[in-house]
């Protein structure tokens, strides 16, 4: 497609491939069945929506300054692979909170870039607390250059807001991806986020991260008497410099 968006509600069959250029969105709203890869080389390719449609189940690569695969459906190619692009769970082109689903999803940047976002969005407090997730049927890997960005702009936390945000079934390769440091505020004033950039939280707790055993979760935890100490101190220090003349 071009600059202009595109749904395509027809089941697209056949022995070839779907290639996605130009700036605009083309979303998947049929179970297709094409055999051939599906490349995303610039713009938005969005696999279904509210959870209906599909990718073919050949390879799926993500290849382009600016492009982004969305949606709430099944990316059936038995391979995903991000190189050059971000992968934005989520109806409307991503910005929308949802779950993506995929096979085997690898994470493999020849530069660092953020190869993946994920919204939270409300708060417990209200009752609409929501987040993107990315559900693997397969194997995840990621290389030292793959930063995952957690957007937090429409979240207010809350102590023991948990959030899973990536699980698969097969096997993790993290090569040299690291979460950073953990329990930590995520205002990365210490430069310690690694290839996780995390919301700051730091007004009221600290994140525990957990990567491993076929989940990646946060869980915002209350800070130990020490950090807590620390924290405070660090806070009255800001508002004491902030109000001299």
């Amino acid at each position: 497609g071009g600059s202009g968006d595109l749904t395509v509600h027809s089941v697209i069959t056949g022995d070839f491939g779907l290639t996605k250029v130009g700036s605009g969105t083309t979303t998947l709203n049929a179970i297709n069945t094409y055999l051939g890869a599906t490349s995303v080389n610039a713009g938005n390719l969005q696999v279904g929506t509210a959870g209906v449609g599909s990718t073919g189940p050949g390879q799926l690569t993500i290849n382009g300054s600016g492009a982004i695969l969305s949606g709430t459906g099944n990316v059936t190619a038995s391979t995903t692979s991000v190189i050059l692009g971000t992968l934005m769970p989520g109806d409307t082109g991503g910005s929308s909170i949802g779950t993506l689903r995929t096979q085997n999803l690898t994470f493999a940047p020849t530069s660092a870039t953020t190869v993946a976002e994920l919204q939270l969005t409300g708060s417990t407090n209200t009752a609409d607390l929501a987040f993107d997730k990315i559900t693997i049927t397969g194997d995840l890997t990621l290389n030292s250059l793959s930063n995952l960005f957690i957007n937090g702009s429409g979240y207010t936390a809350n102590i023991g807001d948990t959030f899973t945000l990536i699980d698969w079934s097969g096997l993790l390769d993290s090569g040299s991806f690291s979460t950073g440091s953990n329990l930590r505020t995520g205002a990365n004033s210490a430069l310690n986020e690694g290839n996780l950039d995390l919301p700051d939280i730091s007004s009221i707790g600290l994140w525990d991260i957990t990567f491993g055993a076929g989940q990646f979760t946060l869980v915002v935890v209350v800070p130990e008497p020490s950090r807590a100490l620390l924290l405070l101190l660090g806070l009255i220090a800001l508002f004491t410099h902030r109000r001299r003349p």
